[in-house]
């Protein structure tokens, strides 16, 4: 139980919750050159084509391969978000504060006396290749983070709930994970504004990218392969104690 407990706290902590409660928040902080509505949408729109393939995968993939594989692909993504906007450096204003930062606003007055061929002729910043190149960055990432979870870590545990509980505690088992799962999942919703704070959104998603990294390790020592084995193989494989000396 405790092992599918961390699986679904893995879930929740590991940026998919951020991203899809929060997409248009963060593609707006992100600064990216798309429509925020438009690439939420196609973010979302992952999470469908990643679960009609974890349908064909789940019976061609073994079960330690296919969470592997959906947690090295959401770190990557992960780290790949934090590294990009961490170049940035978005201020985030205090989740209970209510003031805002004073802007430097050029005045109006200022361009009196200037015509439109003159305005139009005032050099603009054209961002280069690698400028359009690495804002695109957390878009691709919100895209592979949802995208491997719906392959993998989101569908995983779930297969695992009858495959690891014996057959007398199954129904307990289920429903008390269930609900710590839920617990998880309201924990990380409620405290993503205040980790926004603390850690900006270049440190929210490297701690995501921590959580998925510890994850690969804890499940490569525990995490058991189910796939193909019987519910007696699987139970013997839970009951086993270590021997005494």
């Amino acid at each position: 139980m405790a092992l599918l407990v961390f699986l679904f706290f893995t879930q929740s902590f590991s940026g998919s919750n951020m991203v899809s409660y929060y997409t248009v928040t963060i593609l707006q902080m992100a600064n990216i050159p798309l429509d925020e509505n438009l690439a939420a949408i196609l973010v979302a729109a992952q999470y469908v084509v990643g679960y009609c393939l974890s349908s064909i995968f789940v019976t061609r993939i073994s079960r330690r391969s296919l969470l592997f594989g959906s947690l090295a692909l959401m770190m990557t993504a992960n780290l790949g978000a934090g590294i990009v906007l961490f170049n940035s450096k978005v201020p985030v204003a205090s989740p209970s504060s209510n003031t805002t930062d004073h802007l430097a606003i050029i005045d109006a007055d200022q361009l009196v006396g200037l015509s439109d061929i003159e305005q139009a002729s005032l050099p603009v910043p054209v961002p280069g290749v690698m400028d359009q190149v690495l804002s695109m960055v957390p878009v691709i990432s919100c895209i592979l983070i949802t995208f491997g979870y719906a392959c993998g870590l989101g569908p995983v545990p779930f297969i695992l709930f009858g495959e690891l509980f014996p057959s007398s505690v199954r129904g307990s088992a289920s429903s008390i994970t269930a609900f710590l799962r839920s617990i998880t999942v309201f924990l990380s919703i409620k405290i993503f504004p205040s980790l926004l704070w603390l850690c900006d959104i270049w440190g929210s998603f490297l701690s995501c990218a921590l959580v998925c990294g510890v994850a690969i390790g804890v499940s490569f020592f525990y995490v058991p392969e189910t796939k193909g084995n019987g519910l007696k193989a699987t139970g013997k494989y839970l009951q086993k104690e270590p021997k005494g000396d």
